[in-house]
């Protein structure tokens, strides 16, 4: 079989591809007045589900999930003088799907706060410093003020984009701090490093901090995340690192963290997934990677902002029921020791996903597992044909000597 046959099944493979979802963006479902910071909505229509990701500023920075039954009449219902009205009394239960409705799955994950800190000794790591006012700053989301979310989206293109351009009464000055949306209706590799595979079932998310002004000569930043699911506090969520042999997408990483939801049943599971590298520049290439850290999933709730939740379209969602689900935090640390800290390119930037189902793992890929059976095939054939050949040689040389040694020899009378 010719390697050309083989790399043209290969990419027919790519293209002919079914595509089991359909992705529909919308701005801020059914407000036909103020919004507010508003709400994003991809949903995902497929074959026996859809997946809805609502994605919002409202509060704090947070992605809410839910799997129902499949159908086109399937979407979010929103009461949204009661969201937006800051009681949280009225912010309860103002998300629904309708009693008629089967949910299948919800969880979401939210953002609290960011902690800018000063890491005099070039630990890279936040969970090392102990928090003062001489080490830490901390911006509380809350205290942000957000763009409205349709005026940097394109529905088109489902792509939504959560901005600050603020904060107000603290020293978080100038650049941009922003939570990037995809949606997609197939499976491949995002074209930016670190080439995450992104599917049908997930959302890719980037999360950027530009030219936002230092407060220390050695500042680093670290990002707080929430992760709120449906299953009760009893369940056994976890924060997982495997290992992959592969490099052919991000070179020199080989590493991939997974925050899941049900470890046990990965089939029905939330999760989040990143590998532990961020970017020092916006062109990100691999001399721009840095490291980043995830801190020990923190199980206690008095540790994690309750309140703060409350404040969130997650808690519109679930209600009070979220006090007593299964929740999970850790921060998430961006930078490497002797990498120039925050202050030497003024930018961080740090990919990840959240989805539902297995989450995509790496795998060596069908071009590369051509590319390397010929690289090693050939020279095996090459020797094979080439022994076989000598055998046939010399067995066809000996053979020529024996009859001519025959036809030499002396007749008897």
């Amino acid at each position: 079989m010719s390697v050309k046959f083989l790399c043209a099944i290969y990419f027919t493979f790519l293209v002919v591809r079914a595509n089991p979802r359909k992705v529909d963006t919308l701005i801020n479902p059914d407000c036909t007045k103020d919004c507010g910071d508003g709400i994003g909505y991809f949903k995902a229509v497929g074959a026996a589900d859809d997946l809805h990701y609502l994605i919002s500023s409202i509060g704090m920075p947070t992605i809410l999930v839910v799997r129902t039954d499949q159908g086109a009449s399937v979407k979010p219902e929103i009461d949204w003088p009661k969201l937006l009205s800051r009681n949280e009394s009225e912010i309860r239960d103002s998300i629904t799907f309708g009693d008629k409705i089967k949910i299948k799955y919800s969880f979401a994950i939210v953002f609290p706060k960011l902690y800018e800190y000063n890491d005099t000794k070039d630990y890279a790591d936040v969970m090392m410093y102990k928090g003062n006012a001489t080490n830490w700053n901390i911006y509380d989301f809350t205290n942000f003020t957000w763009d409205a979310i349709g005026e940097n989206s394109n529905v088109d293109l489902n792509y939504l984009k959560i901005m600050a351009t603020q904060q107000l009464n603290t020293t978080f000055q100038n650049g941009t701090l922003a939570f990037e949306f995809n949606s997609y209706d197939h499976e491949a590799r995002q074209n930016d490093l670190p080439h995450l595979q992104y599917n049908e079932n997930n959302t890719i998310i980037d999360f950027l901090i530009d030219h936002v002004t230092p407060v220390f000569k050695k500042s680093r930043f670290a990002l707080e995340a929430i992760f709120v699911s449906a299953d009760n506090t009893t369940d056994d969520m976890e924060i997982s690192v495997t290992t992959s042999i592969d490099d052919e997408y991000s070179p020199g990483v080989f590493k991939m963290t997974n925050w899941v939801t049900r470890p046990h049943n990965l089939d029905e599971t939330g999760y989040a997934q990143w590998k532990p590298v961020c970017y020092l520049k916006s062109a990100r290439s691999r001399s721009d990677g840095t490291k980043m850290i995830t801190s020990p999933l923190q199980r206690n709730s008095t540790h994690l902002d309750m309140e703060g939740l409350k404040q969130t379209i997650a808690y519109a969602y679930f209600g009070d029921k979220l006090l007593n689900m299964e929740i999970g935090g850790t921060n998430l640390s961006f930078g490497l020791s002797q990498d120039g800290f925050y202050t030497k390119t003024e930018h961080t930037a740090w990919t990840f996903l959240v989805g539902f189902g297995d989450p995509p793992q790496d795998q060596v890929s069908l071009l590369v597992i051509i590319v390397i059976s010929v690289g090693l095939g050939l020279p095996v054939l090459f020797i094979i044909f080439g022994g076989v050949f000598i055998c046939v040689k010399k067995h066809k040389d000996k053979k020529k000597n024996e009859d001519d040694v025959t036809s030499d020899s002396p007749s008897v009378n």
